[in-house]
């Protein structure tokens, strides 16, 4: 199983700089050159952030045995918490729906689906999940990476008409 997104080597390097390169430049700027919360700090920032990334990878027992039609990595607002990218994972199967972030992984069965509202910020577009699933916020709000090919997944799995592709 492969935990690393396919994106671009800028990206995870930039991601590299700024949890453990910029961290300790700061320190050493600051005059922290031979205090070990100069190194401490970022390999644990980088160990969180792994941490929550790995979790939010972990699979339910439903997806074993199914080809997920749409899974990537996105942001978003959930519970009153912000998770920016990659830290949410939005899957689409044919019977059900997974959005799971840091701590929290939901799986939404098709009858429980409402409705996708797609709304667009200053920034990006971000989309609304309204459903009824009991136990699990009636609103979730995430930014998939490609919207297109998100609203295309919900079309195929029969989650959303046509016209609303």
């Amino acid at each position: 199983m492969n935990l690393i997104p396919k994106t671009n080597k800028i990206f995870w390097l930039t991601l590299f700089f700024l949890l453990i390169c910029a961290p300790m430049l700061f320190a050493m700027y600051l005059g922290f050159k031979d205090n070990p919360i100069t190194l401490i700090f970022p390999l644990g920032m980088l160990a969180l952030c792994f941490g929550v990334f790995k979790f939010s990878r972990k699979r339910f027992q439903q997806e074993l045995n199914s080809e997920p039609l749409y899974d990537r990595q996105g942001g978003g607002r959930l519970e009153g918490v912000r998770f920016s990218f990659p830290f949410v994972r939005i899957a689409v199967y044919p019977e059900f729906l997974i959005l799971s972030y840091g701590w929290k992984r939901n799986l939404i069965e098709r009858e429980h689906f409402r409705k996708l509202e797609e709304k667009h910020g200053l920034i990006g577009s971000y989309c609304i999940v309204h459903h009824g699933k009991p136990g699990i916020q009636p609103e979730l709000q995430f930014s998939p990476l490609k919207l297109k090919d998100f609203k295309e997944s919900l079309f195929r799995a029969q989650f959303i008409p046509k016209e609303n592709v």
